[in-house]
């Protein structure tokens, strides 16, 4: 956006509201993500008193954690089938704990996993936790 600026009072008035609308985006996205700031301000050397000031705010967003309770059935039907059924469930349940707890997925070791089972009542075999302690999650399923 280009302004004709005619005095020094505006130039400042106009720089202090883009500056703090962009400290006020900062501040919100320190939280949330990283962002860049470019900014220029040039005089336009064929008209007097006015200047070209472009602001480039780039943002990128902090991936968001997981929080995920697999649910398996573990009741007698689990066991039909050759394979069986549970093994299925075993082998899917791995599959995913692994791909979630990928280095491309779980920047900052940020998800976490949890595990229950039920028959006729449900059983917590893992709280929620975190990539660290995917040996032991990986234990429970293949515990049931």
């Amino acid at each position: 956006m280009k302004l004709n600026i005619l005095n020094p009072k505006t130039i400042g008035r106009y720089l202090t509201i883009s500056f703090f609308s962009l400290f006020v985006l900062v501040t919100t996205n320190i939280a949330i993500g990283q962002i860049t700031l470019n900014k220029t301000v040039v005089q336009n050397s064929s008209t007097c008193n006015q200047f070209d000031v472009t602001i480039k705010a780039t943002g990128i967003s902090s991936p968001a954690p997981g929080d995920v309770m697999l649910i398996v059935d573990c009741s007698g039907s689990m066991a039909d089938g050759s394979p069986s059924s549970m093994s299925y469930a075993k082998s899917a349940a791995i599959s995913f704990v692994r791909q979630l707890f990928s280095a491309t997925n779980n920047p900052g070791n940020i998800n976490r996993v949890g595990l229950v089972s039920f028959t006729a009542t449900a059983t917590l075999n893992k709280a929620l936790s975190y990539a660290t302690d995917s040996t032991s999650i990986i234990s429970a399923i293949n515990s049931m």
